[in-house]
């Protein structure tokens, strides 16, 4: 009866330690998390592969654009192969991340380079983990104003 309780015990303290020790672990690294998470995402987006940026979002993933919003994975990945047809070189550089509960919250720029233009833009992120990878769950962006044009060179 003893040894029953006491398995019981450390089953239950097993059990509550992981779930704890898996936030403590995004807790103390969301901006390593999200860093790696957008070097995925911009490397896929750059060789053209919507599936391997898709992969990155959750099923049920939201990717909320300047064009409105789309749900679902697939439905993602439809839109990023659009978006590939003119897309170029993609950079994403991660401004800050915070880790709440179970979730990372992130937000950052981007810029992209194609056809001799450019855009550039900031964007948000709510990451969670799933199995032993992080996903999109949430991603916005919007695209900043032009940069302003140079005045002429005084002579």
């Amino acid at each position: 009866m003893k040894r029953n309780l006491v398995r019981g015990a450390l089953f239950l303290l097993v059990g509550l330690a992981a779930p704890a020790l898996a936030q403590q672990d995004a807790a103390e690294r969301p901006h390593q998390v999200v860093d790696a998470l957008t070097t995925k995402l911009a490397q896929a987006y750059n060789s053209h592969d919507a599936a391997g940026v898709a992969s990155l979002y959750t099923e049920d993933g939201v990717y909320i654009t300047p064009e409105g919003i789309v749900q679902g994975r697939d439905a993602i990945r439809k839109t990023i192969e659009d978006e590939l047809k003119t897309g170029g070189n993609l950079t994403i550089k991660v401004s800050l991340a915070r880790a709440y509960g179970d979730a990372i919250w992130s937000a950052g720029e981007w810029s992209e380079a194609y056809s001799g233009e450019s855009d550039h833009g900031y964007w948000s992120y709510v990451v969670v983990r799933q199995g032993d990878d992080y996903k999109i769950r949430y991603d916005t962006y919007n695209i900043g104003p032009a940069a302003p044009a140079q005045p002429p060179a005084h002579k």
